[in-house]
């Protein structure tokens, strides 16, 4: 009989898209839920966006709860509960509620992914070794971070135990003894909480390595993080193609012009695209939208200037402008008018995309993706690769655009040229100028 599959719990798309790429990568038939369902999927990974990020504490954990329903539906076992890498949203909720839904014992946590500078040493979250509060990311008024102590961010939204593992227990022989002696002693018992140092990929494959050693008889051991320890259990996890035979292909590289779209505001996100446009990769496109997420009359004309260089076989980046000054804006208006951005953006996209022939769309941002692939009634997206660390590329399942590769990518991820390499690799022949 096959094992079921395994099912990761995400807070927002580009998360599970993130930690999914991984198992895709090494050959497992992978499908991440873009619509909170999962339905009759036949594929050994399943990563459901519960959208649980931006939301208020309550609604997210109505959000999340409403996502492991469907997942017991459907038979999946929860593995995984991706949290951001830089402790946005509500990390210790989603954690929390998520190992007492599977009746956990353990949970195994740290937010490193060494590829993207993100590290844990002393209990500190470091960004390219700068300790978080101290970064762009850090001071970002819409998911304010209050400290850069993991255990301290984690006991937020959580009144289960949580307990901090230094770098010299993770490389001891003994991980696996000493973390099984966090177990609690009580049936029924809230499952302790730990909060780990992680500074490179073995350090991580350790943890999913010791996690595994104590697993049943003594309970399910979850593993909370990002797609530094995704990546960890999915080379843990050896696929069985016997088991799910139609694995799909690598993803098609399609004829026709690309469409970049990004509403981050991340001062790197601005660099990649930049960088795209300045090596004649991508025409750039402003999309003007009110703050009320109106479309303009500027931006009507600006989408058919967008539609005729598709037309005529350029590729495209869209970014949005806002009239007026938004810095001075409350965190709960900004929260608004980046919502109002992003389904305005996500409308353009949907109408060229189905004006003009593409071969692609590329996404920076989990808000942006999900609202492309609602208005064009996607259902998700099965993954084939991961072309580079934390970029996942596949083709959208259901909807007016099943079938389309697509790209995502977080707008803190990666380095000045990652978009440019992304363009080579889907664009084989194309050479930046």
């Amino acid at each position: 009989m096959p094992d079921p599959p395994l099912l990761m719990l995400a807070d927002d798309l580009t998360g599970a898209l993130d930690c999914a790429a991984a198992f895709a990568a090494r050959g497992h038939t992978t499908f991440v839920s873009t619509s909170g369902q999962i339905g009759a999927v036949n594929a050994q990974v399943i990563a459901l966006n519960a959208g649980s990020r931006p939301q208020p504490p309550a609604q997210a954990t109505h959000a999340i709860r409403a996502g492991l329903r469907a997942a017991r539906d459907s038979g999946a076992s929860l593995r995984f509960v991706k949290i951001d890498s830089t402790l946005r949203g509500h990390p210790g909720l989603e954690i929390g509620v998520a190992a007492d839904a599977a009746a956990a014992t353990l949970v195994i946590v740290t937010p490193a992914f060494p590829d993207n500078g993100r590290t844990v040493a002393q209990a500190q979250l470091l960004i390219d070794g700068v300790p978080l509060v101290r970064t762009e990311v850090g001071a970002d008024p819409l998911s304010h971070v209050a400290s850069s102590d993991v255990a301290v961010v984690l006991r937020q939204h959580t009144d289960a135990p949580v307990v901090t593992m230094p770098l010299a227990t993770i490389r001891s022989p003994a991980l696996a003894t000493t973390l099984a002696d966090l177990l609690p002693s009580n049936a029924g018992s809230r499952p302790t909480i730990v909060s780990c140092d992680a500074v490179t990929n073995a350090d991580l494959d350790r943890l999913i390595a010791a996690g595994q050693a104590i697993a049943p008889p003594s309970g399910p051991v979850l593993f909370a993080g990002s797609a530094g320890l995704a990546a960890a259990l999915a080379r843990a996890t050896a696929p069985n193609h016997r088991e799910v035979p139609d694995r799909p292909p690598p993803a098609p590289i399609r004829a026709g012009p690309i469409i970049l779209v990004s509403a981050s505001q991340r001062t790197l996100a601005d660099r990649q695209v930049t960088a795209l446009v300045e090596h004649h990769l991508v025409e750039l496109h402003r999309v003007e939208i009110q703050r009320d997420g109106r479309e303009s009359a500027v931006g009507r004309a600006q989408r058919r200037l967008a539609a005729t260089a598709l037309s005529a076989g350029r590729s495209i980046a869209l970014r949005s402008t806002v009239p007026g000054d938004t810095a001075a804006l409350a965190p709960a208006e900004m929260r608004v008018l980046a919502d109002a951005i992003a389904r305005q953006l996500a409308a353009h996209v949907a109408a060229l995309a189905t004006e003009a022939r593409i071969g692609g769309l590329v996404i920076i941002g989990g808000d942006t993706a999900f609202a492309v692939l609602s208005a064009v009634q996607a259902s998700g997206i099965v993954l084939h690769d991961e072309p580079l660390p934390g970029v996942p590329l596949g083709t959208i399942s259901g909807g007016v655009l099943s079938g389309l590769p697509i790209a995502t990518k977080a707008g803190a991820f990666g380095d000045d040229q990652t978009l440019i390499r992304l363009f080579t690799h889907l664009r084989p022949g194309a050479t930046p100028s």
